[in-house]
């Protein structure tokens, strides 16, 4: 070999050295990393699944809180102690009447557009739903009421009177109830009374809460589960209670040890990669059976990049050494050629180069963060999230930060407060159009907030009439966070129309510093709607107003609103509690002077001044007038007398609106039962009432749901064209109101036990 190239060699030799070193290091650390990066995208989704359960068992706990609060119900109590049917008739279905309004306003009602529930009471012979109430034949014998997978209604009701479930959660099954046909839904039974003194013979019923499957399975992340994958929820026996499956064929859950972890298994010749953990609470697994390929695609794809990035260095790095050998070894071979040259002969020495000199790169890289964002999806509500902090759920911060991370909700404002926006009285209280009114004014107020009030707010609806809002600020301290939140208040009221701000009052609570207060701030503001008097020019009062008002008579405009509406409405059992509490509150709990004894009578003299205005059409010479009876001024007696008066007159006015109603529709549907498209709320546009209104109206005042009311017509008039006619059967079905011959010969053979045609044979 020739000097020069010695040399050369000697030189790249060195360099590819001094570069392999910290390569074959790097390779190492790489693949370090990827092992460590591979076990961190499994521990993710470990975590991931725990935070689903987190958020799936707080639902379940909301559900669970809700149906304690209808079984402990008064009305509903009242109802079970009924067991020898001691009320009158009149009083039962009165009883059963406020018992189903109560229940409606409960948050199992509102929970969720794809679930329902039911009450089912053992010894009252009394089912019931959201719209309906029903006697345990209804259920029983007629699928089109209840029909549940695998289980008669029978078999079902007595296997959940007969034992007692203490929140227990069924699995998922396909179930007919009302609206519902063939739902996949998952039962929630609790049984009444909660108490378990007296075993199983102190069972009266249960509280059937129908949970649409929809509602589960958005808690797996459908949209996140990969071709081949599974998600699903199982019981302690691995009985499954929903399942979400991307995979061909069935799928039996696999017996899994422990109460957490993350194994490797082949199933139908797929490396598949189980993800599981276990609840303290009720021991179900929460369970993602994933492919392999998928959980570590991102790692596989890192690999990937890292390998081509190190061949590509690689081969830089061997021509940057040939490049710098090439040219580091040119001075040496021409002082060599030189040498030689001179001495006129070959030097055949090896030339060793004991001098290296170089610039190491380094060579790891270290992948950015993989790791998928939890997708922000609706668990649930913006207003369902805003009633769980001024309820107190959140036990700490670290749960609250737990529960909006998962929200992907961003509240970084240091003061809160609460304000409580209630409307006034109105004139048509107590009717069907009183409550479309103010659904109407509160959706315009709630839209009106979110444009244009000037300060973060999160706002939410409480029962019918009122608005809470959560008011946030970044201010520098308490005090100018008052001032920021009153002045936000007052500026938004004078925007609005006289004929809506002259009828708000508004409660504004304490400021407070964390979300976990807001709890507080919202209690106080209700004290202040319930502890504050109407006073002429005072429309929005804050909590450190009404220490001055506590040895004031008691007459909040919350519960003036509420006696005016029970009277005009003609209910009272309601009147008689609410005076009853002003009684205690003003005449025992509280010793007021004279004069404001007087300030209360006249306070309430005057709503009875309001409700003979108002009423005075009605009224007529049937209730004797106000100036007759307080020649020598007001006395509580009295006035307890005119407004009972004055609410049985309401109440014999509406039982005879009633009669007449009800007449009216049933005329209409006799004349309009042809019309295909004839439905309740066609009816209900046509008489001007609500929906929901003259479905329960109708139901109450005929013992017939508006369906198979409308159902029986048809279907009479349908016997009567086959006996007459010799017109085919499809067009009968279109002239009784069908558009289908199939949904016509299916119920008229329901309601005959024959087809149409053996009925004309016959």
């Amino acid at each position: 070999m020739r000097p020069f190239n010695r040399i050369f060699l000697s030189f790249l030799t060195a360099y590819i050295v001094l570069i392999l070193v910290p390569l074959i290091t790097g390779m190492a650390v790489n693949s370090s990393i990827a092992s460590d990066y591979e076990q961190y995208v499994k521990a993710s989704q470990l975590t991931h699944l725990k935070k689903t359960q987190d958020v799936l068992e707080s639902f379940i706990d909301d559900i669970k809180w809700s149906t304690y609060q209808i079984a402990g119900n008064t009305k509903l109590l009242r109802l079970i102690a009924d067991r020898d049917q001691k009320l009158s008739g009149m009083e039962r279905s009165a009883l059963i009447r406020d018992t189903m309004i109560e229940l409606n306003d409960s948050l199992l009602y509102n929970t969720s557009f794809n679930s329902t529930y039911y009450i089912y009471l053992k010894d009252q012979d009394i089912i019931i739903t959201p719209y309906s109430i029903y006697t345990h034949s209804d259920f029983n014998d007629s699928v089109n009421f209840f029909k549940m997978e695998n289980i008669s209604s029978r078999e079902w009701h007595t296997a959940i009177s007969s034992q007692f479930y203490s929140g227990r959660i069924l699995p998922v099954r396909s179930v007919i109830i009302e609206d519902f046909k063939n739902k996949r839904m998952i039962p929630y039974v609790q049984t009444v009374p909660i108490d378990r003194t007296g075993g199983t013979k102190n069972i009266q019923g249960a509280i059937v809460y129908l949970i649409g499957e929809a509602d589960f399975i958005r808690f797996l992340e459908t949209d996140e589960l990969p071709p081949g994958g599974v998600s699903y929820i199982a019981d302690d026996d691995y009985n499954l209670i929903t399942l979400v499956s991307h995979a061909d064929g069935d799928f039996s859950p696999p017996a899994l040890a422990g109460e957490e972890g993350m194994i490797e298994r082949t199933i139908e010749g797929k490396k598949m990669f189980i993800i599981y953990t276990t609840s303290r609470k009720n021991d179900w697994k929460y369970v993602s059976v994933l492919p392999e390929k998928w959980v570590v695609k991102s790692v596989s794809f890192y690999r990937l990049i890292s390998i081509i990035l190190m061949l590509l260095a690689l081969l830089v790095c061997l021509a940057a050494a040939y490049f710098i050998s090439n040219r580091w070894s040119r001075p040496l071979v021409s002082s060599y050629r030189s040498i030689s040259g001179y001495l006129n002969k070959d030097v055949r020495e090896m030339i060793s180069l004991r001098t290296l000199t170089s610039n190491v790169s380094e060579l790891i890289h270290q992948s950015e963060d993989l790791q998928d964002e939890l997708i922000s999806r609706e668990v649930f509500v913006h207003n369902a999230f805003v009633n769980r902090l001024i309820n107190g759920f959140f036990r700490d911060r670290k749960d609250l930060e737990k529960y909006l991370d998962h929200l992907g909700f961003r509240i970084s404002e240091n003061y809160y407060s609460v304000a409580i926006i209630s409307q006034g009285v109105m004139e048509s209280a107590g009717t069907a159009q009183s409550f479309e009114e103010i659904v109407r004014v509160k959706n315009f107020l709630k839209t009106r907030l979110q444009q244009e009030f000037p300060i973060r707010i999160m706002i939410a609806e409480q029962e019918n009439s009122n608005l809470v809002l959560i008011l946030m600020t970044d201010s520098d301290n308490p005090e100018q966070h008052v001032r920021t939140a009153g002045e936000s208040l007052e500026d938004f009221s004078r925007s609005l129309p006289h004929l809506y701000s002259d009828s708000l009052f508004i409660a504004l609570g304490e400021t407070v510093d964390s979300l976990q207060k807001v709890h507080h701030s919202f209690m106080q503001a209700r004290d202040v709607l319930s502890l504050s008097s109407d006073e002429t020019g005072i429309r929005i009062i804050h909590f450190s107003d009404v220490d001055e008002k506590m040895d004031d008579f008691y007459y909040p405009l919350e519960l003036e609103s509420r006696l005016i509406n029970a009277v005009k409405a003609g209910n009272e059992d309601i009147l008689i509690g609410l005076l009853d509490t002003l009684a205690f509150e003003n005449m025992e709990k509280r010793v007021l002077e004279s004069n404001k004894m007087n300030n209360f009578l006249y306070g309430l003299l005057n709503s009875c001044f309001r409700i003979e205005n108002q009423l005075s059409d009605s009224l007529g010479d049937h209730v004797e007038n106000l100036p007759d009876r307080y020649t020598d001024g007001p006395d509580f007696e009295s006035i307890r007398t005119f407004l009972t008066e004055v609410c049985r007159h309401q109440n014999r006015n509406k039982k005879s609106h009633n009669v007449t109603l009800v007449d009216k529709v049933a005329d209409y549907l006799e004349k309009n039962y042809g019309n295909r498209n004839l439905s309740l709320q066609v009816v209900a546009d046509h008489f001007s009432v609500n929906e929901s209104y003259l479905s329960f109206f109708f139901k109450e005042q005929t013992g017939t749901n508006f369906s198979t009311y409308l159902e029986k017509i048809r279907i009479s008039k349908a016997g009567t064209l086959l006996k007459e006619t010799d017109e085919p059967i499809h067009i009968i079905a279109g002239k009784v109101g069908y558009n289908s011959d199939k949904t016509f010969r299916r119920v008229f053979q329901k309601h005959h036990n024959m087809s149409p045609g053996v009925y004309r044979e016959a």
